[in-house]
């Protein structure tokens, strides 16, 4: 203890030194930091004036006067400037903008207490009260007004509607540019502090100040974007309120306009009977001379006041308009509402169930439709209307002149006073007619008026209806539209079906029938007598198919006619039962003591009988004999199958489809999810099942068609399309249990209606193959008798047949015509299942509906896609057209085949240019806007492939003048043949070895050309002879003569000659001139007449001459041995 308290006093002692040297040190501290910050911050820089537009201003005037023009530095400085200006002009924006977000968020409190306590109290009453004194023209004056403020208070109500969307966009789209904005604020910052206070000259200076001035814009445009959400956020509930106050003002105006117009049309029909009034007053007292235009007056009066006259048929299309206008609104609001929050939220399953209401409450567009088709016809009416109202206007403007006519009328002489009185009577008469037409003209033009705006309007709501369900469509079909199947739906569906089947409301349905049936007895007669008529009727249309199947056996007897009728009578044979189905649902839906859910299922029969309807027809088609056993020539194999497999499925299908269809129209979704979907797996098994034993390879209705063309694409690909088509309705049996109710619902009804596609398809293919076959067989049956009596007529004329190097092409070939129109016909068909495919399935298949918002260079996909398939519909017609020209119209014309030939190629290279400009057109390049492209590349390509487009020309000259055709013997230059085809560069010609030579087009119009068979193919033969001097001439000229005459091959019109020619060297020189009928037979003719020449002249002893020479010898040194010995020749004129 005493050792503490030592402790103690020893540190008692010492703290008061600690303390003061503690607080020196301190002190010391403070001062040194207090020195230090001085130093640190010894000069700080003042805060710099506020940049303005003047000071800029003042710079730039200042730069300009001390500084020449042609200066560059001048430019530089004053392009800086100007940024500068640019930048200050951008921060006042912004300023403007801030000042007002701010005043909007702190008025927002004031404003939104004012429009609650509005809103709070009662509605005030709409009141409109005409002075007593106004007339119709003011009450209309009025109504406009009233109108007026219509419109104004809809389009606020729009805005008003539109601002959430807005809104939210724009708040979506704040925080990338704010961002940006405060990055680039952080880097004009650092520049202008890095700067040195003192520039060293005007450029930097120019710098400095526009990054001031970029610096206020930013600061300014980051408070701006920051206030606008501000504001945003304190408006949330005053913008509400605001949309409330909107719509109760936009029916207050509606409500007003309504009765503005009850009065006006109160007061026109109180207007209209006092005028009514007053035209047959005064035709009751007209002179007889005037009671004609009197009662004209009258006609008209009775005309404009009438219950149904173009007043009152204005006023309703008002209303009509008004009403149009206010539903497009209302969707448009409501279109991007609900894709704002589809965006915003994603596809949960509360926004599918909000889509799937939204599409569901979507006005029906057929009747918007069928009101555009019929209000066209009312447009031309009115329009006819105005037409003559304005005829009888001019008729009756000059009134001098009508009443001077009607005075000199009068049939009697008049004092000068009743001629004064007349004449007052009549200018009153012809101002009233006058009057009435003005208020028929104008209320004929406002009903016009109305109903074009009406036209626009529903157009319009066409448009935004389709938008809005396609839009739906694409959205709700590919997410979950209910849980997935549990054991517990098992009793939801047993309940579901207990309540369709229960006895009680079919009792009742049977009674309400009878109970239709007693109140419209005559459509049940005729339903019955229908009946009755078919079951008599029946066994003849199964007899008179039989009849036309071996009608159409026959060449002589066969026609399309027949197939068109053995259709006809297959369709009607269909029609008794889905008939009956379908008359069933008709009165059970219509029968006004039904049950809602009888009414419903008379609905879902009437549906079912369609389907119904296919599969019997197609039942009825494979029928022996029938429709595709004698015209089609299906296999009988496939026809039976298909027939056995539509019986089981239409008996177990069909009746599912009815309960499907009843539980879906019936509107619980706990049925459709519950007991519906049971019913379509059940379906879609069934589908599956059927499409397994019709679609087998091996054992279905294709085996004949895979046997006929092994390797094909269709065997080749089996392994493809046959698991496909057969697992395609499991997979959406499958896709309903997991939950995928409604697009499993909407892919099998567009499976469905795929089916009627190629049904159709099918049916118009094997109609139009039919055709071919029935055309060709009359093509061969024509030909081969043209070809009988030509044999006939050769054989009389004991002709042998001719020799040529080549077979004309003169007529395309039957085989050719069959190949170009049956792969005509299925490029048809082809491009129709696309075309068909992708209005069928691109609603519901975003891959193919997103086509036409993917944008390559201002051209959609879909765009692009247009544009293929023209393309390839222009080729396939191009390359097809001659075969389908010949069979359905050049065969039956009276035109030679080079006519024929030029006709079909143009036809193609006119198809092949309307091709290139549709296509063009679909991708949105016009004519417009290549026009000076075009002319630029044509003259490029003009000196650049000038031998093309010269042949190309020359070509289209070839065809139109047709100076050659297809079939002629022409020599062009040293090449001669036979043309055999026309093509767009180059002719082919085929010469006497079968060699084929190609020419260009331009060589048979730039040079010289022979057509031996051009207008007429008589062709002259010369035939040279020379006989020895001292033959008879005579003699020599009629053996020539007679050898001519007696060839068969040559006419005796014109009559062959022969011409002695001269004296030749060592003959005399004869010409045999004889004509052929043909050039086919020149050098078979040339042949035989040197032949029979060389007989006959052997025969008469006259010698054909030969060339003779005469050599005399004039000197020889050697001895000229003669058969092997030497003959001694004396020298002459030589040396030894």
């Amino acid at each position: 203890m005493g050792r503490r308290t030592a402790h103690f006093k020893t540190a008692a002692a010492w703290r008061p030194w600690a303390l003061a040297l503690l607080g020196g040190l301190v002190l010391w501290a403070g001062a040194g930091r207090t020195a230090l910050g001085q130093e640190e911050v010894a000069a700080p820089e003042a805060p710099a004036p506020e940049l303005t537009v003047a000071d800029v201003q003042g710079r730039i005037g200042r730069v300009q006067e001390s500084h020449e023009p042609a200066d560059p530095v001048r430019a530089r400085l004053l392009d800086t400037y100007q940024q500068a200006l640019d930048h200050l002009q951008r921060a006042e924006e912004a300023r403007t903008n801030t000042a007002q977000f701010d005043a909007d968020r702190e008025s927002a409190p004031a404003r939104l207490e004012q429009i609650r306590a509005d809103l709070a109290g009662p509605l005030p009453e709409v009141r409109v009260e005409a002075p007593p004194e106004a007339t119709l023209t003011d009450l209309e004056q009025r109504l406009s007004i009233a109108e007026a403020s219509l419109t104004a208070a809809q389009a606020t109500w729009r805005q008003l509607e539109d601002e959430p969307t807005r809104r939210a966009e724009r708040r979506a789209e704040i925080p990338k540019p704010l961002s940006e904005a405060e990055q680039e604020l952080a880097e004009v910052r650092q520049q202008l502090a890095a700067q040195p206070p003192e520039e060293a000259n005007e450029a930097a200076e120019a710098d400095r100040i526009l990054l001031q001035a970029r610096r206020m814009a930013l600061e300014n445009q980051v408070a701006s974007y920051r206030a606008e959400i501000l504001s945003y956020d304190a408006r949330r509930e005053l913008l509400s309120a605001r949309r409330e106050w909107a719509t109760r003002e936009l029916n207050a105006a509606r409500e007003r306009v309504e009765a503005w117009r009850r009065l006006v049309q109160q007061q026109r029909q109180v207007a209209a009977g006092e005028v009514v009034a007053e035209a047959r007053r005064v035709a009751a007292d007209a002179d007889p001379a005037l009671r004609e235009l009197a009662e004209g007056n009258e006609e008209l009066a009775a005309r404009w006041a009438a219950a149904d006259g173009p007043a009152t048929k204005a006023a309703n299309a008002a209303r009509r308009l008004q009403d149009a206008n206010a539903k497009l609104t209302e969707l448009r609001v409501d279109f991007a509402r609900v894709r704002a929050r589809t965006e915003a939220v994603g596809l949960t399953k509360a926004i599918g169930a909000l889509l799937r209401k939204k599409r569901t409450d979507l006005p029906d567009i057929r009747q918007y439709q069928g009101s555009v088709r019929a209000r066209q016809a009312m447009l031309s009416d009115v329009q006819l209307e105005l037409l003559e109202l304005e005829e009888q206007w001019s008729a009756v403007a000059d009134t001098d002149a009508q009443v001077q006519q009607m005075l000199s009328k009068a049939g009697r002489p008049l004092a000068e006073q009743q001629r004064e009185e007349m004449r007052q009577t009549a200018l009153g008469l012809l101002r009233a007619r006058r009057d009435l037409l003005d208020s028929l003209i104008r209320d004929y033009n406002s009903y016009f008026t109305s109903l074009l705006y009406l036209n626009i309007a529903e157009e319009q709501l066409i448009a935004v209806i389709q938008d809005y369900a396609n839009y739906v469509d694409e959205k709700i079909l590919w997410f979950r539209s209910t849980s997935p199947l549990r054991w517990g739906d098992v009793p939801g569906a047993w309940k579901a079906l207990g309540e369709l089947a229960e006895p009680a409301t079919w009792v009742d349905s049977g009674s309400a029938l009878l109970h239709d049936a007693l109140a419209r007895p005559v459509a049940y007669a005729m339903a019955l007598l229908l009946v009755a008529l078919y079951l008599r009727t029946r066994g003849r249309m199964r007899a008179q198919l039989r009849r036309n199947g071996e009608l159409s056996r026959s060449a002589e007897t066969d026609s399309l006619a027949l197939t068109l009728a053995a259709l006809l009578l297959t369709l009607v044979a269909s029609l008794f039962g889905p008939a009956v189905v379908w008359f069933a649902g008709w009165r059970l839906g219509a029968a006004a003591e039904a049950p809602d859910l009888a009414k419903t299922a008379g609905w879902a029969l009437q549906q079912t009988s369609v389907v119904y309807l296919t599969l019997a027809f197609l039942w009825q088609m494979c029928a022996d004999q029938g429709l595709a056993d004698s015209h089609f020539h299906w296999p009988e194999r496939g026809r039976r199958i298909l027939r056995h497999n539509l019986s089981w499925l239409g008996a177990a299908a069909l009746p599912l489809l009815a309960v499907f269809l009843t539980v879906a129209a019936d509107g619980t979704e706990g049925g459709l999810d519950s007991l519906g979907r049971f019913v379509l797996v059940a379906m879609l098994v069934l589908l599956a099942v059927f499409l397994w034993r019709v679609l087998s390879p091996r054992l279905g209705v294709l085996r004949e068609a895979l046997s006929r063309h092994p390797g094909g694409w269709l065997e080749r690909l089996r392994f493809v399309w046959y698991p496909g088509a057969v697992s395609l309705p499991l997979v959406l049996a499958l896709a309903s249990l997991a939950g995928y109710l409604y697009t499993a619902r909407e892919l099998a009804a567009r499976l469905l209606w795929t089916a009627w596609l190629g049904l159709a398809l099918l049916i118009a293919y094997e109609m139009v193959l039919r055709w071919l076959f029935v055309a060709r067989r009359k093509l061969a049956l024509e030909r081969a008798r043209r070809r009988r009596d030509e044999e006939g007529e050769a054989a009389q004329a004991t002709a042998p047949a001719p020799e040529s190097g080549a077979v004309p092409e003169e007529e395309i070939s039957i085989h050719v015509i069959s190949t170009q129109t049956r792969q005509l016909a299925v490029s048809l068909v082809a491009v129709g299942l696309i075309a068909g495919l992708w209005f069928v399935w691109g609603p519901v298949l975003p891959a193919l509906g997103m086509l036409s918002a993917v944008t390559l260079w201002g051209v959609t996909l879909a765009d692009a896609g247009m544009a293929l398939l023209i393309i390839a519909l222009t080729v396939v017609a191009a390359r097809n057209i001659p075969g389908l020209l010949e069979i359905a119209v050049l065969q039956h014309l009276p035109l030679e085949a080079g006519v024929r030939f030029a006709i079909t190629t143009i036809c193609r290279y006119l198809l092949s240019i309307l091709g290139i400009v549709l296509a063009a057109e679909a991708v949105g390049v016009g004519w417009d806007k290549v026009q000076w492209l075009a002319a630029a590349m044509t003259v490029g390509l003009g000196f650049g492939l000038q031998e093309i487009f010269a042949n190309f020309v020359s070509g289209l000259i070839i065809l139109l003048e047709r100076p050659m055709r297809v079939g002629d013997t022409v020599t062009a230059g040293d090449i001669t043949g036979t043309v055999t085809r026309i093509r767009m560069r180059a002719t082919t010609i085929t010469d006497w070895d079968r060699k084929e030579l190609v020419v260009p087009n331009k060589e048979f119009i730039t040079g010289r050309l022979v057509n031996w068979t051009l207008s007429d193919r008589i062709l002259r033969l010369v035939v040279p002879v020379g006989i020895a001097y001292g033959s008879d001439t005579a003699r020599a000229s009629g053996l020539l003569l007679e050898v001519a005459r007696e060839h068969p091959d040559v006419l005796d019109e014109p009559e062959p000659s022969v011409v002695f020619m001269g004296f030749g060297a060592s003959s005399l020189d004869f010409e045999l001139r004889a004509f052929i009928p043909t050039v086919d037979v020149l050098l078979k003719v040339r042949n035989d007449l040197h032949m029979a020449i060389d007989r006959a002249f052997r025969d008469a002893g006259v010698e054909i001459a030969f060339p003779q020479h005469d050599v005399h010898i004039r000197s020889i040194r050697a001895p000229l041995r003669v058969e092997g010995g030497e003959v001694e020749t004396p020298e002459t004129g030589g040396e030894d």
